[in-house]
């Protein structure tokens, strides 16, 4: 077990390969082993702090992630937490981002809107057993961990100024064409964004809500909430091409009162669009292809935490973009080896 005596100096790699070791049970083996309970406790620490820090780049992330957030029932590593917003943030984002959408729905209007499961089985228009049952599956961790998750937020009257500029991004030419590789411009809705537009609309109480990828002259909806209708509109038009000049979420609490859109058709219409709030569709290569977007005809407020839940969704779209594009590769992947493997055939 010398492997564990001398953990308190191991690399990152080395305390993956220990983790892969000895979990579930690494605090058990740890304590058992090292008989200074104090010395015990500084390796504990140890592990804690490197693979928290390094969570995003470890394989195993979700079941890491799950075995961090137990040990975060040692007070020392509690204490952790609530003095190291790094390590805080790392672990909220991630395990955020790890769940399936119904479950990061419920979790986020929990503990980020600080919603009870009554008020968000009414909200989601699902039976209350259903938000229990999933609430309860969540996995034991300190609530605190999860409070005031700080994220960068652009202010809206900045974003408005930059939208009387230039509104073409200067990498447009490499991000349309990282949007066209994934192969979803133009295709027919899907049941799998549809969910995500509907939950965001019934979370967010709007009477539309869009995913939107933005091409060279048109902005395209894959998926749709609401009375708008049309699958595509003119770039120049659509504020979800005002989104993707930032990583950050835009948003408009009422657009009637600037002056920048003054000749849009889209807010100056009868029941025009008066907010929107906008998160972009963010590649892994850091490409900003599109936006989830929230809308109403009438001005109305947006906290920061509806702008963290409002982002976790598009990232939630952006997963499924990837995961879709994948599954087309590996399928088309599959056709050609097996055409290979029946023109040899043909061959003998």
């Amino acid at each position: 077990m010398k492997d564990i005596e001398e953990f308190g100096a191991g690399s990152q790699k080395d305390l993956e390969l220990l983790y892969d070791k000895y979990s579930p049970a690494m605090y058990g083996v740890i304590t058992t082993i090292i008989s200074d309970k104090s010395k015990a406790e500084e390796v504990l620490i140890r592990v804690f702090s490197v693979l928290a820090a390094e969570i995003e780049n470890y394989q195993h992330k979700h079941s890491l992630l799950l075995w961090l957030l137990n040990l975060s029932r040692n007070h020392s590593i509690a204490q952790l937490i609530e003095d190291n917003a790094t390590t805080k943030a790392a672990l909220a984002n991630s395990y955020i981002s790890s769940l399936p959408l119904l479950e990061k729905t419920i979790f986020a209007l929990v503990y980020l809107k600080g919603l009870n499961i009554h008020e968000v089985a009414a909200i989601l228009h699902l039976p209350l057993i259903k938000i229990e049952n999933v609430f309860n599956g969540l996995p034991n961790f300190t609530p605190y961990m999860f409070a005031n998750i700080k994220r960068k937020s652009s202010p809206v009257t900045d974003m408005l100024q930059a939208l009387t500029q230039n509104i073409i991004p200067v990498n447009d030419h490499q991000r349309i064409a990282a949007l066209k590789k994934l192969g979803i411009l133009y295709t027919p809705a899907e049941e799998a964004f549809d969910k995500i537009t509907q939950m965001a609309a019934r979370v967010f109480d709007t009477p539309m809500s869009f995913l939107s990828l933005v091409d060279e002259d048109t902005v395209f909806y894959k998926s749709q909430v609401g009375p708008f209708g049309r699958s595509q509109v003119n770039r120049e038009n659509s504020l979800c091409s005002l989104t993707i000049l930032s990583k950050e979420p835009l948003v408009i609490e009422d657009a009637s009162l600037a002056t920048c859109f003054r000749d849009n058709p889209f807010v100056q219409a009868e029941k025009g669009i008066k907010f929107y709030a906008g998160a972009p569709l963010i590649t892994k290569e850091g490409y900003l292809i599109g936006a989830l977007c929230v809308v109403d005809t009438k001005p109305r407020a947006f906290s920061f935490n509806d702008t963290v839940l409002l982002t976790e969704f598009a990232e939630t779209a952006m997963q499924e973009i990837e995961s879709r594009h994948e599954t087309f590769q590996q399928i088309l992947l599959q056709e050609q080896v097996a055409s290979a493997a029946n023109k040899n055939k043909a061959k003998f």
